[in-house]
Parts: structure tokens; C-alpha cells; sequence
């Protein structure tokens, strides 16, 4: 394969012209052309050039409008330059941590940011059109060493410490092609899906195959399940892509007129949070379609796409490695595991972030002889199938929502009167996990677990505030000094 004749932004480029008149993008019913999508793409790469844009400029995209975004998105790539795709909600300090991170030259925004909050030196704000923003960041530390990067994904991802992961164009070009073969996805298909365009797993599940084949994209504004099922049923959807979460709103939304709108739905897919059993069969007994797993990581790209025919291997397993993936389980010695024996999941091949930007001992951590730790535990079946069941890291996984455990201690820490805290995870059978914490008190004034949620709420995003507290006498911890963050049941 011609590595360059193959990079995907010429891919979509192709696809663009080969389809103009035909519908690729349905927004809340209003409907993009591929043709009228690439002069959107030309109108930003022209107006990002006369701001100083240049090839391999990395730029911060904080945009709440999922065309624009899209479209700026495949801009940048037409002028060399490296997408950083940023959540909407981002506080202040996330924005800072971004800017700090990945050493970006530019941001591009549609929200009204106060960047007084943000303590960055030196940026210029000029106006690109109404309502948008286009800020300069001063930034002297910039490392222009990175050879053929596509994108960074900024995360908190498996070890807890703000990063920016970094792909190049070759391995999102196979990352992106090897799914669009698992799934047989083609310009007939119409995929839709109720995430937010700017989250890293919608942008490689469904954006970046959509255009890569010619397909349609529904997207969808409301999140409330019977419009979604009402969406479904009109716009002929033949893949769907959710979280487990959504499936589960949607499941208890429906009813016996509902049901058969499945029937034209081809795959339904889901990835980023564990999707329970119990949730998997309720499912399908209504709507006789089995939910299939596509298992990602931030480091090893997409890994695995479960194709099965076996109902009871799709139920349980998040399927074989892609094309050009390679999987092994190893103990905590690194030593091989055997089939059906659990161990940490380590991820080679094609599809592997280049590393970490800026922090070389992280990566060297991480990425070890043309492999990546994923942090996550499972086993491989003697039919090549990977089951998971569990994790090494803290993270706690919230609907997809990766949370830094030290994160919410930091803030629960500035309330006075409280001495110690722990964050731990605890089991949903909706959102998989939800954020729970233990809290030791000082003496005085008494707090209450109200108050405590009631403070996070103003420093924190909303999936990140413990839904439960728990008050206690001290803080269990190792040997070895280190707090313990399982939850006894």
C-alpha cells in the first residue's frame, strides 16, 4: 500500500467529488450535500489561511455546531495542519490544560469563552465571522518535531494525567479503512447517531467512515428517546451507533408500535463503556438486533469489532482484532497468557498512536517495542474472540466519559472541614459507572453529602460529580502508602 497516495483526507476528498449532489450530512432535517460540504471546507481553508494558518499548525477546535465543525475539521487537514477536537462543556481549566498540552498555535471557537480565565500569554483574538473566534496563542514552547501527524486526542485517558495522544495520517487511514471493512459499510448506508460529533469515538466510528465511503450522516440534536425513535424510523437508518446508556433510554421508551422500526437497521453498534448483559438481552428480545462492540482505546486506535453469528459470543465478548491489529494478554511480569487465561490486554499493529506529545517518560511507559498497554483486562477465547473484565488504571468510566479520580479529590480537598477523600467507582446498570467517594471530616462544622455534591457541581462537569458519599473515620491504603478506591460491597 502507497502510504501516501492512500491518507485519508484524499480519500474523502475523492469521495466528495464522486458524490456532490448526494446528501451527506442530516442535521435536525437540515440536509448538506457533499457538494455544498466541500465549499464549506474551501470557504474555512481560505479563511484560515488569510489568519496565518499553516501546514502542520496544531489547532484547538471548540465548536458546538456539528457542520462547522466537520467542515473545519477536513479544512485543516487540507492545509497540513493537526485537528485538536475539545468538549464542548470544557471548563476554563480544561481549556488551559489543553493549550498547555498540546502547545497549539490556534484556537477556533463558536462559544463565548471568557479567556480572561484563561491564563494564556500573549493570545490575539480576531473575529472570523459573526459569532466566531479565531485566537493566536503566543506560544514559545511549540515543537514542530512530529512527523505526519493527523490529529491529537486530548484525554485524561488510563493514566489519569492530562495528555495529548497523537495519530498519524497512516495509522488513521488504516484505523479508519479496516472498520469500514469489518462493517461493510458503503455509499447506500445511512448511519446515525445521538453522540456529539467532537467526542474522539464519534469522529472514528461514524464521521470519518461516513465520508470515507460516501454514506449519509444523521445526527441528531434532542436526546430524548421517542424523538430519537422517531428519527430512526423516518430517516431509514441502516446503522446505528450509541453508547450503552442510549440504548437503554431508548429501551425503555419503546413500545409495540415502536419495536419494528428496527426491521431496516442493519447493525447497531456501541463502544466506549461497558455494555452489560442484562441490557444486551432486554434489547434484543424487543427488537431482535444484537448490539455489537467495537472496542477502542486512546492508544491502540480501534482494536476489535465483534462479527459473530453466535448470539452468546456477541453478548460477551467485544469481538476479534481488525485487519492490521495485533492483540496479546500478558501477567504482570509481561509473560504471555494462554487462551482463556485474563491478563493485561496489550495492542500492536497498524493502528497505534505514535505516542504521547511532550512527555516522552509517559509514553515509554506505555508504549513498549511496537506495543501499547491499554490498561484494560480480559482474555482471548481459543476462536480468537476477546473478552473483557476489568482494568488496571483508576480511571472511572462514566457513559464513555473517562474521569480522573484525583480530579474530583483536588475540589472535594478545598471544602473546608474536610480532611481526607477517596474516589472510587461504583457499578450502574445504566451508565455502567458512576463516580462515588469516601470522605473523612474534621472537627467543627459538619457537612453533609448535599452540600459536598452541591460544591462540586460548580467546579465540575456534571457526570463527574459522585452521585454517592459515604462519611468515614480514615482512608484504607496499601503497604505501600497508596488509597485504596475499590468499593466494598
Amino acid at each position: 500500500m502507497n502510504k501516501s497516495e492512500n491518507c485519508l483526507p484524499k480519500i474523502i476528498k475523492k469521495t466528495f467529488q464522486q458524490f456532490t449532489d448526494r446528501v451527506a450530512i442530516d442535521y435536525d432535517n437540515d440536509l448538506v450535500t457533499y457538494g455544498e460540504l466541500e465549499r464549506k471546507v474551501e470557504n474555512w481553508s481560505d479563511e484560515m489561511k488569510s489568519q496565518g494558518v499553516k501546514g502542520n499548525d496544531r489547532v484547538l477546535v471548540l465548536v458546538n455546531e456539528p457542520v462547522e465543525f466537520i467542515a473545519i475539521w477536513i479544512a485543516l487537514w487540507n492545509l497540513k495542519c493537526v485537528p485538536i477536537p475539545l468538549e464542548i462543556k470544557a471548563t476554563h481549566n480544561e481549556l488551559q490544560e489543553a493549550v498547555k498540552e498540546s502547545q497549539c498555535r490556534f484556537i477556533i471557537t463558536s462559544l463565548e469563552v471568557d479567556f480572561s480565565q484563561v491564563k494564556i500569554l500573549g493570545n490575539k483574538e480576531a473575529i472570523i465571522q459573526k459569532d466566531w473566534y479565531f485566537i493566536e496563542i503566543d506560544n514559545e514552547d511549540s515543537n514542530d518535531s512530529l512527523i505526519d501527524p493527523a490529529l491529537f486526542f486530548y484525554t485524561s485517558g488510563t493514566t489519569g494525567l492530562p495528555k495529548c495522544v497523537v495519530f498519524n495520517h497512516y495509522s488513521m487511514m488504516e484505523n479508519i479503512i479496516s472498520l469500514v471493512e469489518e462493517i461493510k459499510l458503503s455509499e447506500e448506508d445511512v448511519l446515525m447517531t445521538p453522540l456529539s460529533p467532537m467526542l474522539p469515538a464519534t469522529i472514528t466510528t461514524a464521521l470519518l467512515p461516513v465520508f470515507s465511503v460516501g454514506a449519509k450522516l444523521v445526527i441528531v440534536k434532542s436526546l430524548l428517546p421517542s424523538k430519537l425513535l422517531k428519527k430512526l424510523d423516518s430517516k431509514n437508518v441502516t446503522v446505528f451507533f450509541a453508547v450503552p446508556y442510549m440504548y437503554d433510554l431508548l429501551l425503555s421508551s419503546m413500545n409495540n408500535k415502536t419495536k419494528g422500526i428496527w426491521g431496516g437497521v442493519r447493525l447497531c453498534l456501541t463502544s466506549s463503556a461497558f455494555m452489560q448483559p442484562g441490557l444486551f438481552d432486554k434489547f434484543y428480545e424487543v427488537t431482535h438486533k444484537p448490539i455489537r462492540s467495537i472496542y477502542c482505546s486512546s492508544e491502540g486506535g480501534a482494536i476489535t469489532y465483534n462479527d459473530s453469528e453466535e448470539l452468546e459470543k456477541i453478548r460477551n465478548s467485544v469481538g476479534r482484532p481488525l485487519r492490521g491489529v495485533k492483540i496479546k494478554i500478558v501477567d504482570s511480569q509481561g509473560k504471555m497468557k494462554k487462551n482463556n487465561e485474563a491478563g493485561e490486554i496489550y495492542v500492536g499493529g497498524t493502528h497505534l498512536a505514535t505516542g504521547y506529545f511532550n512527555k516522552p517518560s509517559l509514553g515509554e511507559e506505555v508504549f513498549k517495542n511496537g506495543w501499547a498497554k491499554t490498561g484494560d483486562l480480559g482474555y482471548i477465547d481459543q476462536d480468537g474472540y476477546l473478552t473483557l473484565c476489568g482494568r488496571t488504571s483508576e480511571t472511572i468510566n462514566v457513559s464513555g466519559h473517562l474521569v480522573n479520580p484525583r480530579e474530583i479529590e483536588k475540589v472535594i480537598l478545598e471544602i473546608d472541614n474536610v480532611e481526607d477523600v477517596v474516589v472510587f467507582s461504583k457499578k450502574d446498570e445504566q451508565m455502567g459507572e458512576y463516580v462515588a467517594a469516601k470522605v473523612v471530616l474534621g472537627s467543627g462544622r459538619n457537612l453533609d453529602s448535599d452540600k459536598i455534591m452541591d460544591y462540586c457541581s460548580v467546579k465540575l462537569k456534571k457526570y463527574k460529580i459522585p452521585r454517592y458519599i459515604e462519611f468515614v473515620q480514615e482512608i484504607s491504603t496499601s503497604r505501600y502508602g497508596k488509597k485504596i478506591r475499590s468499593f466494598s460491597r
